[in-house]
């Protein structure tokens, strides 16, 4: 695929220009599992605090941290403000357990969950799950109840027959308004969907991606390419967060590169076929940005390189 036209303003080197009065979006930090909500047996990834909001991959489940803390401003919500806010939707697929001395029991479960998992817990205590995830669980509640904050987790479930991804929002709930928490709100959604999967993994990619389709103009030449996805890393290593909407194809990303990051091109070449390029921005920062066809689509995938690496490509042949 003949895609080098449209890569001039990416390739061409450049004289640095001024630095755009545009601050840098921050980059964020990798989330810290808590230390409660792991056994041995399972794996289960869990955040806490500011990195919810951020990890959170359903849109409903995000809606529902939303309302909790909005209803935990005042005091700490009960089930009845869940069910008055904009959560209501979640509820499809929720679990309600009240804390015993040294259990947890299922008092509430959606037809949702129950058909999800192919099983009726009512009635039952946590201990009485007999798999490995209800250890971790446990650990989760905990934490909800002590703390009086919520917990986000992902994991594979073994309730159910099938192997299913879920993600899963715990927040505590107090049964009167004396703020004292008495249950655990469990309100999951599936990840099960491979295009879901592949999606979350892009968005969380350490390395910064850019995909594009190649757009054809007269005579049948590829001129330009549309935007079609750009992962959280490339929009903070580019500093795209305020002008994403205005950065939609190749020819207007090629400019960005040096105008909008202040990076300035350092040297330029080509790793198994691939046009590579190294930049180093106003932070004396550097960045590899490598540009490969796959299949119909054009992908940009930058990294942050070390001093060394760069030294070595502009080191003159022995």
């Amino acid at each position: 695929m003949a895609f080098t036209s449209f890569l001039k303003p990416l390739t061409s080197t450049n004289k640095p220009a001024p630095k755009p009065a545009l601050a840098a979006a921050p980059v964020a930090k990798p989330a810290a599992p808590a230390a409660a909500a792991a056994a041995p047996s399972v794996t289960v990834q869990t955040w806490t605090g500011i990195e919810i909001p951020t990890e959170i991959h359903s849109r409903v489940l995000a809606g529902a941290y939303r309302a909790w803390m909005a209803a935990t401003a005042a005091r700490l919500p009960r089930f009845s403000d869940m069910v008055e806010s904009n959560a209501r939707v979640a509820l499809d697929d929720m679990m309600l357990l009240s804390k015993t001395d040294t259990d947890y029991l299922v008092v509430a479960q959606s037809p949702n969950y129950i058909r999800n998992v192919g099983r009726d817990l009512r009635g039952l205590l946590l201990s009485e799950f007999k798999v490995p995830i209800a250890d971790a669980m446990k650990g989760i509640y905990d934490v909800c109840i002590d703390k009086h904050q919520p917990v986000y987790a992902r994991y594979v479930s073994e309730l159910s027959q099938q192997s299913i991804y879920w993600e899963v929002l715990v927040v505590p709930l107090a049964a009167d308004n004396s703020g004292r928490p008495t249950f655990v709100l469990n309100l999951v959604s599936l990840i099960d969907d491979k295009s879901a999967v592949m999606q979350m993994v892009f968005d969380r990619s350490p390395v910064g991606m850019i995909v594009s389709v190649p757009t054809q103009g007269e005579g049948g030449k590829t001129d330009d390419g549309i935007i079609l996805s750009i992962n959280e890393r490339a929009k903070s290593m580019l500093r795209l967060a305020d002008r994403q909407r205005q950065i939609q194809t190749l020819r207007q990303l090629g400019p960005w590169f040096r105008d909008g990051t202040a990076w300035t091109q350092i040297v330029s070449t080509t790793e198994n076929g691939r046009p590579k390029i190294y930049y180093r921005d106003d932070a004396a920062k550097n960045f590899a940005v490598t540009i490969e066809a796959v299949s119909r689509f054009v992908l940009f995938s930058i990294v942050e390189v070390d001093e060394y690496e760069v030294r070595k490509l502009k080191k003159p042949p022995q």
